[in-house]
């Protein structure tokens, strides 16, 4: 499933962006990390599609810069909101995980946990990741997402091995590379199945290196007969 994400820095500029995303995607990821206290149940109701709230740490790429309290707070407002996902990261304190876990299934499991892990400097070997994959269920993620650094083509072929290799177990996964060399595990992952696929929306800037836009997106999916 194609995800718009999206990085506002004010709520006003939010409730637009998930407005326009929402309307040319089944999904949008709507990245808080630079705003400050927004309304998510506000911004909630302007998404008819699935919203995923994600809260993203310098050290894994964003640009929260508030304690990981606070952090932690503002994903358990999402699914206090009645968001489809939240995304946590690995690294994050596993009591903080924990506690996440907890309050969703108290609200009714109605939102999914991602538990991600991004690797900013390569991709690791194959049966790393899949140990990596293996904390990321043990701490009850609902879907998994490993996402990788490729210096290579053969980079991107690795981390996309991630997508089969838990289909055949009957679980969800997202899995791709960023950077010039992980263009193609973007366009892969969604041939492969994988659960997420993000894009950035036309007109406005990319959330990751080596990001496609909406319209490039569906351009190469159209040229590999995939609609």
């Amino acid at each position: 499933m194609i995800c718009v994400s999206i990085l506002p820095e004010t709520e006003e500029e939010a409730k637009d962006l998930i407005i326009r995303a929402s309307g040319v995607a089944k999904a949008v990821e709507l990245r808080i990390d630079r705003l400050k206290f927004p309304n998510l149940e506000l911004l909630r109701k302007f998404c008819t599609g699935y919203l995923v709230v994600t809260n993203r740490r310098r050290e894994d790429g964003g640009y929260f810069d508030g304690t990981e309290e606070e952090r932690i707070e503002s994903l358990k407002e999402a699914v206090i909101s009645g968001a489809d996902y939240v995304d946590v990261e690995l690294g994050s304190d596993h009591k903080h995980i924990d506690g996440l876990r907890e309050l969703i299934d108290r609200e009714g499991n109605r939102t999914r946990l991602i538990i991600s892990h991004h690797d900013l400097s390569g991709t690791p070997p194959l049966n790393e990741m899949k140990n990596i994959y293996s904390m990321c269920r043990s701490l009850g993620a609902d879907v998994v997402k490993i996402v990788t650094n490729a210096h290579s083509v053969a980079d991107s072929l690795r981390v996309l091995n991630l997508i089969t290799w838990a289909h055949e177990a009957g679980e969800e996964i997202i899995a791709y590379a960023m950077g010039k060399a992980g263009v193609i595990s973007r366009v892969m992952a969604i041939l492969l199945g994988g659960h997420l696929n993000y894009v950035y929306l036309d007109g406005e800037y990319s959330t990751g290196t080596g990001q496609l836009s909406l319209t490039e997106m569906i351009k190469i999916l159209e040229m590999v007969g995939r609609e």
